[in-house]
């Protein structure tokens, strides 16, 4: 039985310990990470934030609906946004897909806590001359990781 004087109700964990658990199924190695994130934060209140966090730390686009798909989602609440550290684009099928329109005004202004960027398995030459100018203006970024790529 826990003292009274620790705030806790019996039998309950504190959220410190739950914010671990969900760190853990976040994980890189786990193939159900969103799956699991998305469980978490349908759990309770308390977890929302951290499963937000998790959820919204690392954005990856695969596919080119992908992005107006997430641009809904952070217009419908601004605030994830803001949760953005990393931006991964990797096309489902590489160097064969056109380009994934991630480098445009709409993400740059509003992704502003970006930190890393990835880039791989794209064909250089697909993209519009305008492409080049909007990835510059992800101005957070401080790492830019690039493997794969064809250029001209």
């Amino acid at each position: 039985m826990l003292p009274p004087s620790t705030g806790m109700a019996m039998g309950r964990l504190p959220v410190e310990i739950w914010d671990v658990v969900i760190d853990y199924c976040c994980c890189e190695d786990n193939y159900r990470r969103y799956e699991y994130l998305r469980t978490c934060a349908l759990t309770c209140k308390a977890w929302v934030p951290r499963s937000r966090f998790n959820l919204f730390r690392r954005v990856r686009f695969r596919y080119p609906t992908q992005v107006a798909q997430f641009l809904d989602v952070i217009t419908s609440d601004p605030t994830l946004a803001d949760l953005v550290r990393e931006l991964h684009v990797t096309p489902a099928q590489p160097h064969n897909h056109g380009f994934i329109h991630f480098a445009n005004a709409q993400l740059s202004s509003r992704l502003r806590n970006v930190r890393q960027m990835s880039l791989s398995e794209i064909r250089w030459n697909t993209l519009p001359p305008t492409y080049y100018a909007f990835i510059g203006k992800f101005t957070g970024v401080e790492a830019i990781e690039m493997s794969n790529i064809i250029f001209h």
